[in-house]
Parts: C-alpha cells; sequence; structure tokens
C-alpha cells in the first residue's frame, strides 16, 4: 500500500507500508509445509505487528526465499530503521 494521503501517523505520501505477506516454512525439514499469514486490519498502523509476526515465523535456521529478494529486503530495512531499539538487529539478521 502507498496512498497519497498518509494513513498512518509517521508515515508520509506515497510511501510504501507492507500490509500482508503469506509464506511456507518446514519446521522439520521433511516433505510437510506450514502455511503462515498475516493481513493487517485496513484501520490500525500494520508495521509493528507485521514485523513481529515475520520474525515469529522466521525464527531458528533456515533460508528464505522471496520473489522479489531487493524489494523484501528494502521494507525490511526500513522496518529495521523505525523499530532500530527493538527489531532492528533481529531483522538485519534474518536479511543478511
Amino acid at each position: 500500500m502507498a496512498p497519497a494521503i498518509p494513513r498512518f501517523r509517521g508515515t508520509s505520501c506515497f510511501q510504501k507500508v507492507c500490509v500482508q505477506f503469506s509464506m511456507l516454512t518446514n519446521p522439520e525439514g521433511g516433505s510437510e509445509f506450514i502455511q503462515n499469514e498475516f493481513l493487517a486490519n485496513h484501520t490500525v498502523d500494520p508495521r509493528k505487528e507485521i514485523i513481529e509476526k515475520f520474525l515469529e515465523y522466521t525464527h531458528g535456521d533456515g533460508k528464505i526465499v522471496v520473489y522479489s529478494e531487493n524489494v523484501v529486503k528494502k521494507r525490511l530495512r526500513e522496518l529495521a530503521e523505525l523499530y532500530q531499539a527493538k527489531y532492528a538487529s533481529e531483522i538485519r539478521n534474518r536479511i543478511s
């Protein structure tokens, strides 16, 4: 989402704000995958909740494969900057 009129405090015109993701995880390393997803409530700023869910679903060892690596890394870096004190190191560990 990148609205012309900022919807949430601390955002600017046309700033991209992540509102959803879907991922498959394979915690056991076998043939079974688990689908994890997040879809934001459109009435509240989703940035904190989306990063918390992303970090929850991507904990532990493993690889993260994405459709558009540059876009995903850029959004994650933006969230790391926004939540510098709380989540920055965890986010950077995921994208390194």
